[in-house]
Order: structure tokens, then C-alpha cells, then sequence
């Protein structure tokens, strides 16, 4: 209906499923949304990244998490698309979300880490991946090596162990 009315929506593609706003009513949406409150904001921002993990549009969901600042969920969804992105090409995602989550958070989480050090050596940066490739070194070690971790995860582990070693010692 709306769109047989003209009524500021444009079709993104050819089966009528997906819609944008026109881009005059999004602004005028995105003006009046300033005047809610910072808490209102941050719950439709959370909203989002939530619709988003949950259609599998991980780079929007990711992209709302970081608008507020909600670098832990980020990271996770990093997490596990990092070897996704590495393998299509997508290097310049994988530095820009590196370069706005804390290195602090970024070592919590090691496949992420380790294509993001992955970029940083290829981009010669490599005093700024070293210390990331040996905390992963670090952890890596430890879960291969915990009674607890389930043997997929030290599989898992010894693959990127593997990787890890692959770049300490080029």
C-alpha cells in the first residue's frame, strides 16, 4: 500500500521484499530521533543489532552494536564471521572494526584477534600485531591445554594455533 502511494518508501529489489525509507524521510526520522533520550536510542540501537544477528546480517548488527558502544557482542559476532571475512577478501572490514574496539576487548576474543594481527603484519604493523599474536599464542595454549575444553574446541584451538605460529615465526 505504501508503496502503490508513493508514500516514501523505495523497493531495493525486484520481489517488493526489501524497502528503504526515501532518503528526505529518513532524515527527518533520524533528526527527530535526537530528541529522544540517550537510553531510548541505545535500546532501538540494541533492537537492531538484535533483528540483525538474528536475519544473519551480521555487519549490521555488528555496526549497531558499536554505535553503542557494546563492544563485547561486537566482538563476538567478530568472532565468528573473522574467518569468513579473511577468506572473501573483506581485509579493510576486518582493520576497521579493529581500529574501534579496544585492544584490551580485541584479546578476548582470539579468532578475531588473529586475522586482525593477520592484517596488521600485511599492512607492516607488525609492532602493533605482535603483542596480539603472542596473547593469542598465550590463550590458544591454555585451551588446548585445559582438562575441560571440549575436543572440538581443541581442534579448533590447534588450527589457529597453527596459523599462529605460521606468522610468529615469518
Amino acid at each position: 500500500t505504501l508503496e502503490k502511494n508513493n508514500m516514501f518508501i523505495i523497493p531495493l529489489d525486484n520481489e517488493r521484499v526489501w524497502y528503504r525509507y526515501h532518503h528526505l524521510f529518513a532524515d527527518l526520522l533520524k533528526q527527530r530521533l535526537q530528541y529522544k533520550g540517550k537510553d531510548e536510542i541505545q535500546e532501538l540501537h540494541n533492537k537492531a543489532s538484535n533483528w540483525f544477528e538474528q536475519s544473519k546480517m551480521y555487519n549490521y548488527s555488528i555496526e549497531h552494536a558499536l554505535k553503542i558502544y557494546n563492544y563485547e557482542k561486537a566482538l563476538k559476532l567478530l568472532g565468528e564471521t573473522a574467518e569468513y571475512l579473511w577468506e572473501t577478501g573483506h581485509h579493510s572490514a576486518i582493520i576497521n572494526y579493529g581500529e574501534l574496539i579496544p585492544d584490551e576487548i580485541i584479546k578476548k576474543n582470539i579468532e578475531f584477534f588473529l586475522y586482525y594481527s593477520l592484517i596488521l603484519i600485511s599492512s607492516r604493523k607488525n609492532q602493533k600485531a605482535e603483542p596480539f599474536l603472542l596473547s593469542a599464542e598465550k590463550n590458544t595454549r591454555l585451551i588446548i591445554n585445559n582438562k575441560d575444553s571440549s575436543k572440538r574446541a581443541i581442534e579448533r584451538h590447534k588450527k589457529l594455533l597453527g596459523k599462529i605460529a605460521n606468522q610468529l615465526f615469518t
